[in-house]
């Protein structure tokens, strides 16, 4: 669970970047920041997702999870587009 806050928007790039500012994630990092481009191609798009973290500790693993999350998510998204 987390509660995010949209940083900026850019229609005319296809760009969102936001922040997490609360949430369980925030235990493991001091920061978490993410950023969508969406840019077209052929019939479709293309989806880039990047991130920007601080681990509150050497002990706290490089984000895999989330962005394995991430990806599921998109994938998802995709699949109910193509079935409207």
């Amino acid at each position: 669970v987390s509660k995010e806050s949209i940083d900026s928007v850019d229609e005319e790039k296809r760009s969102v970047s936001y922040s997490v500012i609360e949430g369980d994630l925030l235990k493991y990092y001091c920061s978490f920041k993410g950023h969508i481009v969406v840019a077209p191609k052929e019939e479709g798009c293309l989806v880039k997702w990047t991130c920007e973290y601080e681990r509150v500790s050497d002990d706290v693993e490089v984000p895999h999870v989330i962005k394995d999350f991430v990806v599921k998510n998109f994938k998802e998204v995709d699949e109910l587009a193509l079935a409207a």
